[in-house]
């Protein structure tokens, strides 16, 4: 017989609606984890045979800060212009030029 399936994170239904998560039959996908994604998932399969409910712990450690494009040697002319950028893997609040 089908299964009515639902997933939950820590006791909460998960909704099928969410643009945070995709549900496809049997399978949940985390569309961009984020430290609040940390938590306890569930499955529950449900027919009207039998009750299966599985459980897992999840836990999203924060992505370390990294230089994506480092910087190299630049001549520029007496009044002329110029502009520095750092490219960082992931967005920063505030950056300080020493």
């Amino acid at each position: 017989p089908e299964a009515i399936i639902q997933w939950t994170r820590n006791g909460e239904i998960i909704s099928s609606l969410s643009n945070e998560f995709c549900i496809k039959k049997n399978r949940l996908i985390i569309l961009e984890t984020k430290l609040e994604h940390t938590g306890t998932y569930a499955i529950k399969l449900t027919n009207e045979v039998r009750k299966i409910e599985l459980a897992i712990e999840l836990a999203i450690t924060e992505r370390l800060i990294e230089v994506g494009k480092h910087f190299i040697d630049i001549i520029v002319l007496e009044n002329g212009t110029i502009t520095f950028e750092c490219v960082f893997t992931k967005s920063i609040e505030c950056v300080k030029w020493l």
